[in-house]
């Protein structure tokens, strides 16, 4: 049997789950501020639906006090066709009801046929009128080329990053004797940005770990890293998080280990690493230690963003001014430093 609730901000990695299953996520859209946004005023909410406590709809909707407003209706996959989409919609009618909205308006994408025909059924129109927009939100962030939340353009550029870094297995090896000469003990350690699990993959392989944790923003990455993973995966716990919301660090404890290799750029401007050094060295364990490695710009560099990616001098600075010690640059290749920073 379905219920539906009002959503919790701990619902929030479950929904961004079922955003990216069901492909609403967009590389220019804040989904997770979007869910803290809706949920903290009186406003606005998110409704989710739930069997046996999984939750498997949701919508979002809003009151501007002349309109209302519904977005992000989404059912995972194995239940559509069921009614669950109609009983969501429905349920954000009522709610939007009771707060005095006498209309309610939706925006679907051009050339959504199917999104569209099913609205009909339900009682919605196309409204003459044209949809206008103005930015007023400086985004200083640099656009990615990739979709990560799209699965063959994941898979491609794995396949890319393989083939175009044939030295990445060097970075793989430094991390791992780097991790070794810190300590001999079993280790807990996370890692941001870990993609397909490759660097995950060489360092439970070389190393005594208690528990690995990999976390990405990315579905199909995650399940491209369970796969290359294997029977190590037992010392695994795979997190799907956004580590530019100001929220990703809540909940996750503390760390022996924090290693990052080829991610830090993807807070998408280099003004934004700053806080995410802060962010981490707030997990790791007072005698804990940080492995960061990203590639950095260079005037000769034709493919590298200069408004994304550090300079050589700027990596250990910024280590430096997020109060990290006794940095030590550890390989330098490609373009790609490799830097310990204690605690």
């Amino acid at each position: 049997m379905m219920i539906i609730r009002t959503a919790q901000i701990h619902d929030t990695p479950a929904i961004v789950e079922l955003w990216t299953e069901t492909n609403l996520l967009r590389p220019w859209n804040k989904h997770e501020r979007d869910i803290e946004q809706a949920l903290s005023t009186e406003t606005s909410t998110i409704l989710v639906a739930e069997i046996e406590n999984k939750l498997i709809g949701t919508i979002m909707a809003g009151y501007d006090g002349h309109r209302g407003w519904i977005y992000y209706l989404a059912i995972e996959p194995e239940y559509q066709g069921n009614g669950y989409g109609k009983q969501l919609v429905q349920a954000a009618e009522e709610w939007l009801k009771s707060r005095g909205a006498p209309k309610i308006h939706l925006l679907t994408r051009k050339g959504n046929e199917a999104v569209q025909k099913f609205y009909a059924k339900i009682g919605y129109g196309i409204s003459d009128v044209t949809v206008m927009e103005k930015v007023i939100e400086e985004n200083i962030d640099v656009p990615s080329p990739i979709n990560f939340h799209n699965q063959q353009e994941v898979e491609e550029w794995v396949r890319n990053t393989v083939e175009k870094r044939p030295y990445r297995p060097e970075f793989f090896a430094a991390f791992a004797a780097s991790i070794n000469i810190f300590s001999e003990k079993p280790l807990n350690i996370l890692e941001i940005g870990s993609g397909p699990g490759h660097l995950a993959k060489h360092i439970l392989e070389n190393c005594n770990i208690k528990h690995y944790t990999l976390l990405d923003f990315s579905a199909p990455m995650h399940q491209i890293a369970k796969n290359n993973l294997g029977q190590l995966a037992d010392k695994a716990t795979y997190l799907l998080r956004d580590f530019k919301s100001p929220q990703w660090i809540d909940s996750l404890g503390k760390f022996d280990v924090i290693v990052t290799m080829q991610a830090a750029h993807e807070v998408r401007h280099k003004q934004n690493i700053s806080s995410l050094f802060l962010q981490l060295r707030k997990l790791l364990d007072d005698n804990g230690i940080f492995l960061y490695s990203d590639h950095y710009y260079t005037p000769s560099s034709k493919t590298k963003h200069p408004e994304l990616y550090l300079t050589k001098e700027e990596q250990p600075e910024i280590l430096e001014q997020c109060g990290f010690k006794n940095i030590v640059p550890v390989l330098d290749k490609a373009e790609m430093a490799l830097y310990v920073a204690h605690k």
